[in-house]
């Protein structure tokens, strides 16, 4: 069985890598880009079981190599892909998620070690980011249909991963939370868990606060599940003083 889809994962994925990548991130049909990533994502976690990878190995196989390719070529095309067919990006994140969520050391140390965490905020964050891998990706931000949930679940799902969220100083940047925080909420809670004991916490709660401060009504929903969380969590700092 393993046999048979390393065989297919060859033929559909690997042996023309470039050309799958492209096609199936600027196809107009939602349908094609979901099942080819689909076929992709399931492929490459069922060799990667299979064989055992090991990123840090010494020894690596060239299927393991090409997987390795295959991969690494996906994340980078965020930049040029990414900035193009901006509302075609969903399945492209979906795949991410779904990777990141096999429980394999193989799939997160590949993306932890080509830091993924930070290429896809410095595309989240635009002309916001402290960080410039992306710096020639201009997107239209003025776009209402443009949602960042699926490449914000990739990045928290990864930054829990890591033995210290709050380490990776761009999971705890201002301009991080502060876009956050306005626009994605319900997405925080499980990052917000991990580094609410750390320095970063006064900041969040004052983000928490300015924000709060211009909403009103059904607007304030989304925020109630953070507050919970921020003074929920043992020494978490009080809240910023309005006095």
């Amino acid at each position: 069985m393993p046999e048979k889809v390393e065989f297919f994962l060859q033929q559909l994925v690997l042996d023309n890598v470039e050309r799958f990548v492209l096609d199936t991130m600027t196809n107009d049909s939602d349908i094609f880009r979901k099942t080819n990533f689909q076929l992709a994502q399931i492929m490459v976690n069922i060799v990667i079981h299979f064989y055992d990878f090991d990123y840090n190995g010494r020894v690596r196989s060239s299927l393991q190599l090409d997987v390795e390719d295959f991969l690494l070529l996906l994340l980078k095309k965020i930049a040029f892909n990414g900035s193009k067919n901006l509302l075609k990006m969903s399945e492209y994140f979906q795949f991410f998620n779904e990777f990141i969520g096999y429980q394999n050391r193989f799939n997160r140390s590949i993306l932890i070690q080509n830091d993924m965490i930070s290429i896809f905020v410095d595309y989240y964050l635009q002309k916001d980011s402290p960080v410039s891998h992306l710096n020639e990706c201009i997107l239209d931000v003025s776009n209402k249909f443009i949602n960042f949930t699926g490449l914000l679940h990739c990045v928290i799902s990864l930054g829990l991963s890591l033995p210290e969220p709050a380490s990776h100083a761009l999971l705890t940047s201002h301009a991080f939370f502060k876009k956050t925080i306005a626009s994605y909420p319900q997405v925080l809670a499980p990052l917000l868990q991990a580094i609410l004991v750390t320095p970063a916490a006064k900041t969040i709660g004052e983000l928490l606060l300015q924000q709060l401060n211009a909403l009103n009504g059904d607007d304030l929903f989304p925020y109630l599940h953070i507050f919970q969380d921020y003074i929920a969590v043992n020494n978490s700092p009080p809240l910023i003083n309005q006095t």
